[in-house]
């Protein structure tokens, strides 16, 4: 995992807005979720929109009081420039390089829910 600044103090998790990307060539599906709320909101948005991806982060923002964000997302088909526009804009940007993960056995994952399954 690649982060493109520093953890905010644990002091102010409450304050930290959640921002999930799952990044495609035709489509961003992204979920935004404060500390206190049990499942996150998702917005699907066109490949690239980042307008659409800071306007669903400044009104979650907005709604919950948060004072900084945290984003994920899978380095792939874009790459760093995603990173390098919301470090910009004071984002905490973590990049997980999907090589780099533990994952079990065919089986195990098998037996397990979908990675995008929120039952």
């Amino acid at each position: 995992m690649h982060s493109q600044s520093g953890t905010a103090p644990s002091n102010q998790a409450a304050q930290i807005l959640y921002v999930a990307i799952e990044l495609s060539k035709s489509a961003w599906v992204v979920a935004v979720q404060d500390r206190g709320k049990n499942r996150p909101s998702l917005h699907k948005l066109a490949a690239e929109d980042i307008d659409g991806l800071l306007a669903a982060a400044a009104k979650a923002q907005a709604q919950h009081g948060a004072t900084s964000i945290t984003s994920c997302y899978e380095i792939g088909y874009d790459g760093f420039w995603l990173a390098r526009r919301l470090t910009a804009l004071g984002w905490d940007v973590r990049i997980v390089e999907p090589a780099s993960l533990q994952v079990g056995s065919i089986d195990e994952r098998a037996a397990q829910k979908p990675i995008g399954s929120m039952s």
